[in-house]
């Protein structure tokens, strides 16, 4: 999305451009980015552990 369609960020989210460059240095080893100005979108998956699973049974 970042390389091939920006413009969509652009709109999606305003404060997108210096993103990466704006962040805390202690922070930016968490985040992606691809030109080292803007943050790269990413997601991440959460998964339930077998003690959550339980819980949620009980």
């Amino acid at each position: 999305m970042q390389q091939f369609h920006p413009e969509v960020l652009h709109e999606a989210f305003p404060g997108w451009e210096g993103s990466y460059a704006r962040m805390p240095d202690d922070l930016k080893v968490f985040a992606p980015t691809l030109d080292g100005k803007n943050v790269w979108p990413c997601s991440f998956w959460i998964e339930r552990t077998a003690a959550q699973e339980q819980a949620a049974a009980a």
